[in-house]
């Protein structure tokens, strides 16, 4: 419905004289790297682009049936050129090779609105708020957040962007423990009216968030995690319901093989999944 509205609207610009927008990315692990470029420095016109786009790629009624994962397209030079990298002391770090960061990701269909993930996003004790939809099973060690711009402005509609550091310790099993300092940015972009109804989505906001490794972790054993680049794009596609666009991409060795290894990338997406599944029960109000 949204596409034949679409292209009414493009023949309606190109019959007055006026230029059509540029075309949109060919397919959705297009649209995830763009979203990834630009999250933080694009006007909102073009990430609407990335957004209709996306709303064309996904498949939500494949959805029902439960996540769907897959693998996107690997990273290039340009996709980190938009995040600093540096050493743990705060000396200059150069970028490391995109091609080792392999690609996979999760697309799901949660139980929650925009406005209950904004309230998981500022969450400060993630580690006590996921411990307390798993039973008291929390995800990590330790966790803290410093951060860099207003969570409540952020949270209020007042500023559009946040920005933070953080720092987790958590065990993997057979891999062992690591700690793991990252970066992280969100953002809010509204979704004009019309855009909405021809979309067909239950709100007038999508959401996003960026995390990745300034410099690697620190393992205890063998097993290293140079890189991690870690995207979610939420969007509103119905009232009560989102849709998540969950890539990342990774450079990561253990004991089990590395992120290309079929068994390390089966388990982490299960780790996705759980992760996805405790979103939706906070979202629910579970917990405490």
């Amino acid at each position: 419905m949204g596409k034949l509205q679409r292209q009414g609207t493009l023949l309606a610009l190109t019959a007055a004289g006026c230029a059509p927008p540029p075309p949109g990315p060919r397919d959705l692990t297009e649209t995830m790297r763009a979203f990834w470029r630009t999250m933080t420095t694009a006007e909102d016109e073009e990430l609407l682009r990335y957004l209709t786009a996306a709303v064309e790629q996904v498949d939500a009624e494949e959805l029902e049936g439960g996540p769907v994962a897959g693998t996107q397209l690997a990273f290039r030079a340009p996709d980190l050129e938009v995040v600093d990298f540096h050493e743990p002391d705060g000396s200059p770090r150069g970028r490391p090779d995109p091609d080792k960061a392999l690609p996979a990701y999760l697309l799901g269909r949660l139980d929650c609105t925009v406005e209950q993930f904004l309230d998981v996003i500022v969450t400060d004790d993630q580690n006590a708020a996921y411990g307390s939809v798993r039973n008291g099973d929390t995800p990590y060690e330790a966790y803290s957040r410093k951060y860099h711009t207003s969570k409540r402005d952020f949270r209020s509609g007042a500023s559009r962007t946040m920005s933070w550091e953080g720092s987790l310790t958590t065990y993997v099993p057979l891999a062992g423990t690591y700690v793991y300092d990252f970066r992280s940015d969100a953002r809010r972009v509204a979704i004009p009216d019309d855009l909405v109804e021809e979309l067909g989505l239950g709100h007038d906001e999508f959401v996003m968030t960026r995390t990745w490794l300034p410099y690697p972790a620190a393992w205890e054993g063998s097993s290293t995690f140079d890189q991690d680049y870690q995207l979610e794009v939420v969007i509103p596609w119905t009232a009560t319901e989102v849709v998540k666009i969950y890539p990342v991409w990774r450079e990561w060795s253990t004991p089990l093989g590395d992120f290309g290894n079929g068994t390390v990338i089966e388990i982490t997406l299960g780790q996705m999944r759980a992760w996805d599944e405790s979103t939706q029960k906070l979202c629910q109000g579970e917990g405490g």
